[in-house]
């Protein structure tokens, strides 16, 4: 067994949060640069033509009625069987590798049509220069429906490694439906200066502190294969279990809901200027639950729940359909940071695309732009009445906003909204108490692997909690080993035959279990 299976400690919140809920650590490959060939034969894709793409956006964008479009969806079929190549390593564990290059791309992702990981098995997905790595990605990650989407990896060519230990050969699935190419940038700071965005506030800004619970319910959602930004909100429910319900514009739904991926407080870290976001926060998948057509409403459940840590508010309702005396709206314009304007007067009702809407004009500040369809409107109360669902102008010129009533989509949606039908027609939202911690099942999600064991192990951790340290004992409960634990395999080769006790640490318990040398 190669010395450098011992893996150096490199602690830092993945950027896909519940997705990969274990710190962040170095591919496996990256521990054993003299063992591995890591040049590799690109999968090259088709030439995006940026131009054409640009003016068909401009057009569609013109009412702000869609999910702003940002990346090219290639079509493509690789996987496992059919693409990359399989590394087998002196322990009988395998490496799969596969290149991808998307000319002049600002950045990729990928979405899987099937990602079916076994226990011990991790993806990662990084640039080649390694400055930037999404993973690891493993079992607890599966979904019934086998489909994922990533965040993206910036530049034109990624690398995506999946590690398999030798008694889960085979096991794993992975094929690869289409690959993001991203031919716009989100920009931050050049928006601060730009005529008609300038006018746009930062929703971190000291004087909307009332605003900071609902500001953590509104997401960046990003759609159809991760290839279009638009928005939503997390609503509460009045059975307040913590149902994580997405509400939407209908229009959002593009593509396929299990594809889509929900990004939380993405926001700047400053009022001004603004400072670019981070993904840090996110969940791949949603279920599509309800559509109010006369609305244009829809609401979707994700398929996790937000991590406790994140401090994700479920925003409350009024499904009444009174008038409020002001409104407030916070959004993602354009895939950009977390924006707030608000309108201290009445709302008008309208007509936009048929629908009666709540109509605001010219807001007192900051204002709505492309890619802020789905964004919540918001009463004095803070309760959620509606979502954006297009409109005109922007800081530069007159404008016109208009939202979908959900006292309108409220036939399809009161079953999931108002579960046990309950005489109310307001909700208040609320920090759910996501986790009700039983040690013993968090035990239990805790193995050592293989077991027995001769040349190496690995530590399998099903729970949301990183692993920080392992500790092996001999018999007579001398420690032998100790070491900061980022995943993958640890040597233990060097270890004479006999009956062990590892010692796993996590943040808030320790898991003992006893191993066999052989």
């Amino acid at each position: 067994m190669h010395s450098r299976y011992i893996l150096s400690f490199f602690f830092a919140c993945m950027a896909f949060g519940i997705l990969n809920a274990q710190p962040q650590t170095h591919p496996v490959s990256w521990s054993l640069d003299d063992e591995i060939d890591v040049n590799l034969s690109y999968v090259v894709l088709n030439e995006v033509n940026v131009a054409e793409l640009m003016q068909v956006d401009e057009v569609v964008n013109q009412d702000k009625s869609v999910p702003y479009r940002f990346a090219y969806k290639h079509q493509v079929n690789l996987g496992l069987q059919n693409s990359g190549r399989w590394v087998t390593m002196s322990n009988g564990d395998r490496i799969w590798m596969l290149a991808i290059e998307s000319s002049n791309a600002h950045s990729l992702a990928v979405t899987f049509s099937e990602l079916s990981l076994p226990k011990g098995s991790l993806l990662y997905l990084y640039k080649p220069d390694r400055s930037e790595v999404i993973g690891p990605i493993s079992s607890e990650n599966n979904k019934d429906s086998g489909v994922f989407t990533t965040n993206p990896v910036g530049g034109d060519r990624l690398i995506l490694e999946y590690y398999e230990p030798y008694n889960a050969r085979n096991d794993g699935e992975l094929k690869i439906r289409s690959v993001a190419h991203a031919y716009r940038v989100v920009e931050t700071e050049s928006c601060d200066s730009e005529l008609e965005t300038s006018c746009n506030v930062n929703v971190i800004c000291d004087d909307y502190l009332q605003w900071i619970s609902q500001r953590s319910a509104v997401v960046r959602l990003t759609v159809d294969d991760g290839t279009r930004w638009c928005n939503g909100v997390m609503l509460n429910n009045a059975a307040q279990d913590g149902r994580p319900l997405l509400l939407v514009a209908l229009a959002d739904v593009v593509g396929d809901p299990e594809s889509f991926v929900a990004n939380f407080n993405f926001q700047s870290n400053t009022c001004s200027p603004s400072t670019r976001g981070k993904l840090k926060n996110s969940i791949s998948g949603t279920t599509q639950l309800a559509v109010a057509p006369g609305a244009g409403l829809a609401l979707l459940e994700l398929s996790r729940k937000p991590l406790d840590s994140w401090n994700v508010f479920h925003a409350g309702w009024d499904k009444s359909g009174g008038t409020p005396f002001e409104v407030t709206s916070i959004h993602y314009p354009k895939g950009d940071v977390k924006k707030i304007c608000s309108e201290q007067g009445m709302p008008n009702m309208e007509v936009f695309h048929n629908q009666l809407v709540w109509e605001v004009q010219d807001w007192d500040i900051g204002t709505i732009q492309a890619g802020s369809v789905g964004a919540p409107l918001f009463d004095e109360f803070g309760r959620v009445i509606g979502s954006f669902l297009g409109g005109f102008g922007d800081c530069s010129t007159s404008n016109f906003s208009y939202f979908g009533k959900l006292s309108l989509a409220w036939d399809e949606f009161d079953k999931f909204l108002n579960p046990h039908n309950l005489n109310i027609s307001k909700l208040n939202g609320l920090f759910p108490d996501f986790y009700v911690i039983d040690e013993d099942i968090l035990k239990q999600n805790v193995a050592v692997f293989p077991n027995p064991a001769n040349e190496h192990i690995t530590i399998i951790n099903e729970n949301s909690e990183g692993l920080e340290f392992l500790t092996l004992y001999d018999a007579s409960g001398r420690p032998v080993m100790g070491l900061n634990y980022t995943g993958g395999p640890v040597s233990v080769s060097h270890l004479e035959r006999g009956t062990y006790f590892v010692v796993v640490q996590l943040e808030s318990f320790q898991v003992k279990r006893k191993l066999i040398i052989y």
